[in-house]
Formats: C-alpha cells, sequence, structure tokens
C-alpha cells in the first residue's frame, strides 16, 4: 500500500531532481487546491501536486495486493489578463514537457533499485499505461494531470 509518507518522499524527491518543478504539495482530494493557489505566487510556478491514493486490497492470503490508483497535477498559475492565446498556449507547453519529464522520472524509479524510492513503483510491469492530461482553469490554474495505477504489497 503506497503510503501518505511515502507519497510525500516521493513529491519531495521529484521537485528535488527535476529544476522546472520549484514547489510540491500533497492533498487528500482536489479541492484542496484552491486553498493552496490562494497563497501561490507565479514567482514559485511549477507546482507539483500529488493527490493521496485511494487503495482497493486483494488477493489470496499469504499473497494479499494493493491496487494504488493516484494522480499528479503539474501546474501554473495564470493570471488571465496577462496571456493572448499563444502565451496561454506556451502555458500548456512548458507543463506539457513537465509532465513528460515527471513521467520519465517516475518509470525510471520503478527501474532502479538504488533510489531512495526502492520499490515505490516496483510493479507496474511491461505495459505501462500513464495517461497525461491537459487541465484548464483549476483553481486558476492550467497544467497536466499524470494518472497512476499500480500494485503492490499489502
Amino acid at each position: 500500500m503506497l503510503t501518505v509518507n511515502r507519497l510525500r518522499e516521493f513529491v519531495a524527491e521529484a521537485v528535488a531532481n527535476l529544476p522546472v518543478i520549484k514547489v510540491g504539495k500533497v492533498v487528500v482530494t482536489k479541492d484542496e487546491i484552491t486553498r493552496f493557489m490562494k497563497e501561490h505566487s507565479d514567482e514559485e510556478n511549477m507546482l507539483l501536486i500529488g493527490i493521496v491514493p485511494e487503495h482497493e486490497i486483494g488477493g489470496k492470503e499469504d499473497a494479499w495486493q494493493t491496487e494504488n490508483d493516484l494522480g499528479f497535477y503539474i501546474l501554473e498559475k495564470t493570471d488571465y489578463s496577462e496571456h493572448d492565446h499563444d502565451s496561454y498556449l506556451d502555458i500548456f507547453a512548458r507543463t506539457q514537457e513537465a509532465a513528460k519529464q515527471l513521467a520519465t522520472f517516475i518509470l525510471e524509479q520503478s527501474d532502479n533499485s538504488q533510489s531512495s524510492l526502492c520499490g515505490l513503483f516496483q510493479n507496474f510491469g511491461d505495459n505501462v499505461n500513464i495517461p497525461i492530461s491537459p487541465i484548464k482553469g483549476l483553481s486558476g490554474c492550467n497544467g497536466y494531470f499524470i494518472g497512476l495505477n499500480f500494485n503492490n504489497s499489502f
């Protein structure tokens, strides 16, 4: 089961390893993002937000598995009065690149047994599917959502 503390460690590690990301937060629900955005300044863009996972436990005795369903937002706070359409699209270009970097970082961590996050994403398997979707107007922010679903030991 992916614990809240393990997720916080991962978000901190991602911020430390991906220079494009300036700030990282972990929230329980998407609604909490609004509270952080009130305090967030444009100078702190780009923001990584990890959503505490949902879990489903299944399997057999002595072989229980947990399905973890979680996601990450890569966001830039946006003052729409400062943007024409091209500069608005530039926000999505920047956050898309950051989302790609985060997905790459996650995949590297899943393969790296020497990582400080060893085992966090260990059961991706051969056919990894990581949806990356644009997000418009979330609490005054724009960017991308990265979804993850994986199993690990209970």
